[in-house]
């Protein structure tokens, strides 16, 4: 079994085992450039899902039962290949039940402020400064 699937299952593993309710991620579409004089986003998603057309990630995804939900548009900027678009995917744990609420449920206000928002010229620059405070 290849290392990829293998890493896939572990993730689906974890899931069943912690009781979550599924795993949702962004997933870049690689190839897309190659298709987009011709085909929107939505199409070629569509064709990839179809084996009408191969795409390195998303078919990797779609095998391992992964459901393509939403087109995030503007996902990664500086990602030409995918033309800044990605796919937000689902996989549902078919295992996980709900558990009963056993607190009151209670009634909270939130309310937030970013401070010092900082400007980043490229994604380099972004992940470099999150590095910093993990």
């Amino acid at each position: 079994m290849r290392l990829g699937r293998r890493l896939y299952d572990a993730r689906k593993e974890l899931c069943e085992l912690l009781n979550l309710k599924s795993i949702i991620l962004g997933g870049r579409i690689p190839n897309y450039h190659k298709y987009s004089d011709e085909l929107s986003p939505r199409e070629y998603i569509r064709r990839v899902r179809d084996k009408e057309i191969y795409d390195p990630v998303l078919s990797f995804q779609l095998s391992n039962n992964f459901l393509p939900i939403k087109i995030l548009k503007k996902y990664l900027p500086e990602d030409e290949s995918s033309l800044e678009n990605a796919v937000l995917l689902q996989w549902n744990n078919i295992y996980y039940s709900k558990k009963p609420n056993t607190m009151q449920d209670s009634i909270i206000r939130l309310g937030l402020v970013q401070w010092q928002m900082r400007h980043f010229k490229n994604i380099d620059a972004f992940l470099r400064t999150g590095r910093v405070f993990c």
